[in-house]
């Protein structure tokens, strides 16, 4: 779900989702969609929000729903799985959200094949288990995977095809490669900004993370500062001072300074 769609629709879920449980289910579909879909809205919108326990509550119980409703392998079934998997992620369960992963990609590559869009994102999302518990070099050959299938079906250009684009710069600096990471990076930014904006969150990720280039690992903390400065900034005003992303950037942004004596 697009950042600025979830903020404008943040309301109307919940007002839909509180409509569903006061016992108001008289317009919705039988096989609970509409619940289903105001459960995925809402928690979604409190997943941008750094509000990852709400969220792993409402899609837990969604998960619940669906699989009475559609079964393991319903495509409702495995979307809110993935969203419930990644949560996990963000808590920092990452055993459970790579098992998680691991089960909707099998039966997403089994229902549409491994060359389907739909099955690269469960590799970039089981990918990314992968990397945050130290094993790039799995990571890598999933992101280089979907990679290859986005750049063929989207596009090298379209923005699913830069996320992984710019997963696969994160995973070369972890393989101790930054010098090739540093051009894709530039290159991921350049497609984001003429894509979805300067200041969308997904722009300022790889703002974030070519600093985090300069100032970790090729020794260049002046340029890292002026990258941390925008994506602190950037981040304070999209997502609030107080979300997790805000505070790694002015964490980062602290840590450039003091490598300048500042």
């Amino acid at each position: 779900m697009a950042f600025v769609r979830c903020l404008v629709q943040f309301e109307e879920a919940e007002e839909m989702f509180r409509f569903v449980l006061a016992g108001k289910k008289g317009d919705l579909a039988p096989d609970n969609s509409g619940l289903i879909t105001a459960i995925s809205e809402l928690a979604g919108c409190l997943m941008l929000r750094g509000q990852y326990a709400g969220a792993r509550q409402l899609l837990e119980h969604g998960h619940h729903l669906s699989l009475d409703s559609f079964g393991e392998e319903g495509h409702a079934t495995l979307n809110i799985a993935s969203n419930l998997a990644g949560c996990y992620v963000l808590e920092g369960r990452y055993s459970d959200g790579q098992e998680l992963h691991k089960k909707i990609l099998d039966a997403r590559v089994q229902k549409f094949g491994r060359q389907h869009p739909v099955s690269a994102a469960s590799m970039v999302n089981l990918a990314g288990c992968m990397r945050a518990q130290s094993n790039p070099e799995g990571a890598y050959q999933l992101y280089s995977e979907a990679y290859r299938i986005r750049t063929n079906v989207l596009g090298a250009a379209h923005p699913l095809t830069l996320t992984v684009r710019n997963f696969l710069a994160v995973c070369l600096e972890a393989l101790g490669r930054s010098t090739e990471a540093e051009p894709i990076y530039l290159e991921v930014l350049k497609g984001r900004e003429d894509a979805i904006g300067p200041e969308h969150p997904d722009t300022l990720q790889t703002v974030n993370d070519l600093g985090c280039c300069y100032a970790f690992h090729l020794d260049v903390p002046e340029k890292a500062e002026l990258l941390f400065r925008r994506s602190a900034s950037g981040r304070k005003l999209s997502l609030g001072p107080d979300h997790p992303d805000t505070l790694v950037s002015m964490n980062n942004l602290a840590v450039s300074l003091r490598m300048q004596n500042k």
